[in-house]
């Protein structure tokens, strides 16, 4: 039997990367070398289980958060999945439909590594 690592916890284990990064930055700040690293984890949550976890990488690795939030909020029937005429579904399956993102990231050229979770 094959199993699957759910996407939240693929999300989650990244962590190790970010953490990884920060001891080799400290590491190099003690041989006196700079080494600055910005990270931001960016992430789309529809339920709030993303986001959970999106917050507890950022607070875990110090790095920034974004909510990708589209233009339009989502009600209930707009997440429906099971339903062929849905936006999420029509968004997810035609690029053509894809939402306007509500706020962009200011300054993205600030980031070095930038983490992206979804459901």
């Amino acid at each position: 039997m094959k199993w699957r690592i759910p996407d939240s916890l693929k999300f989650y284990l990244k962590i190790h990367d970010i953490m990884s990064s920060d001891i080799i930055s400290r590491r190099s700040a003690q041989m006196g070398m700079k080494m600055s690293r910005k990270t931001m984890i960016t992430y789309f949550s529809a339920s709030g289980v993303t986001a959970g976890v999106a917050k507890e990488m950022a607070d875990a690795a110090g790095a920034d958060l974004y909510e990708i939030r589209p233009a339009q909020p989502y009600i209930p029937a707009d997440l429906d999945w099971t339903d062929k005429k849905s936006r999420s579904t029509k968004e997810m399956n035609d690029p053509d439909c894809r939402p306007a993102i509500a706020e962009p990231v200011q300054d993205m050229e600030q980031y070095d590594t930038v983490m992206i979770g979804f459901p």
